[in-house]
């Protein structure tokens, strides 16, 4: 491998805020909730931190009453009466990170929906997470790294991206010692970063009974 090239990036720009609102004539509506996250010039632990906690949350697609539902996204969604889909994602950028929370539903249920994830989220960043969850969300986070390595063609793509988005690649046995050391401070800690970041909110669809932003953010006082 030729030695690993330091690639500049802007400093952190996080700006947030702003809301976006479409109605269109369908029963289903989308929300996505995002605040500052982890972008590339974050370490690759805070980087592993995030996915920790996106796996504690949720990172799949969700269906109501299936052997899926054990995210903390998934409890949060038993409360609605309808078919649901709850992901926590993070972007990474060159000069920031968003971490979003999409929802899915009928419109007729979002303000619950979003009232129950609001409030699922709040209560990891007041320390309410498990030994179980965070053991579960490790070994999640480290199948996904050795995923990457299955087949030739996904290790091909992986040191690419690695190479071109970093200068340098890093083996999946080296980032999965640093998911060995993520603790659940840490990931409280991030979290609590995450809701201390001015949020933005777009939503899509039947928005009829879509809360707003600033109703949202007040839930969380």
């Amino acid at each position: 491998m030729p030695e690993a090239v330091e690639l500049q990036y802007p400093t952190d720009e996080y700006i947030g805020g702003g809301e976006y609102r479409a109605t269109a004539p369908t029963p289903t509506c989308h929300v996505m909730l995002a605040c500052r996250g982890v972008g590339l010039t974050n370490t690759v632990k805070e980087i592993m931190t995030a996915s920790v906690l996106q796996h504690i949350l949720g990172v799949d697609d969700v269906v109501k009453y299936s052997s899926q539902s054990v995210s903390r996204l998934s409890k949060a969604g038993q409360s609605i009466e309808a078919p649901f889909s709850a992901t926590a994602t993070n972007f990474n950028y060159a000069d920031t990170g968003l971490f979003a929370i999409t929802m899915v539903t009928h419109g007729d249920h979002m303000a619950r929906l979003v009232k129950a994830v609001v409030k699922e989220f709040s209560q990891i960043a007041k320390g309410n997470v498990t030994d179980a969850e965070l053991v579960k969300a490790k070994h999640q986070v480290k199948a996904q790294l050795l995923m990457h390595t299955e087949g030739r063609q996904s290790l091909f793509e992986d040191i690419g991206s690695q190479v071109g988005l970093h200068g340098s690649y890093t083996v999946a046995e080296d980032m999965m010692s640093v998911v060995d050391v993520v603790n659940k401070e840490d990931v409280i800690k991030f979290a609590q970063v995450v809701l201390n970041t001015r949020a933005a909110m777009a939503a899509y669809g039947n928005l009829s009974n879509t809360p707003r932003l600033d109703k949202i953010l007040a839930e969380l006082k």
